[in-house]
């Protein structure tokens, strides 16, 4: 009975997901805004252009290198654009939900609360692939490797390094924090 209900609930996340998937990767007009202009530069990269010179581009690159090796592996749509998005917030899901499951919450809640975080950020997904998204998940999996108690100076540059290169103030605004969280960290050790 309890298989039977856990495989009913990932019937029901799967399908609602894959009809969420359909409508924004179909449904979704396209507007002047972030998408567009991402999808542009992009584009611009794909048909060889130099990013920084042939584009007005004031950010690091590799929200861009990923969605132009996406674009030659598939294709330079719109549509492969559109589902490095949805890849993108299903990372950004997945990270919270393995933030959320460090609380030892039971699993409904967990579900539930990564539910109400999707559908407070759903117009995330709405506005198409962004580097803040990419950056947010970059910082998130940070905090998941200090939870889980498996960070290292490494890992935390590694982390820095990818936040630093998909949104440049976002990178130093993490740097920052985990200086001063490791200094207050060593610190308290040494108060003990």
């Amino acid at each position: 009975m309890k298989n039977k209900k856990a495989f009913l609930a990932n019937a029901v996340i799967i399908g609602l997901s894959s009809i969420i998937v359909y409508a924004f990767i179909y449904l979704v007009l396209v507007v002047s805004g972030d998408e567009l202009w991402n999808f542009n530069n992009t584009y611009k990269m794909y048909n060889g252009f130099t990013l920084y010179k042939d584009s007005n581009l004031i950010i690091t690159p590799f929200f861009f290198y990923i969605a132009y090796a996406l674009f030659d592996i598939f294709s330079a749509t719109l549509i492969t654009f559109r589902i490095y998005g949805v890849l993108i917030t299903f990372a950004l899901l997945w990270i919270c939900y393995k933030i959320i499951s460090k609380l030892n919450l039971n699993k409904n809640l967990r579900l539930l609360y990564v539910t109400l975080i999707f559908l407070l950020t759903f117009q995330v997904l709405v506005a198409g692939p962004n580097y803040n998204t990419l950056a947010v998940v970059f910082i998130l999996i940070g905090v998941y490797l200090y939870i889980a108690g498996k960070s290292s100076n490494i890992k935390q540059g590694l982390i820095i390094f990818l936040i630093f290169f998909t949104k440049q103030n976002m990178g130093v605004y993490y740097a920052l924090s985990v200086v001063i969280y490791e200094l207050i960290l060593n610190n308290s050790h040494l108060n003990m």
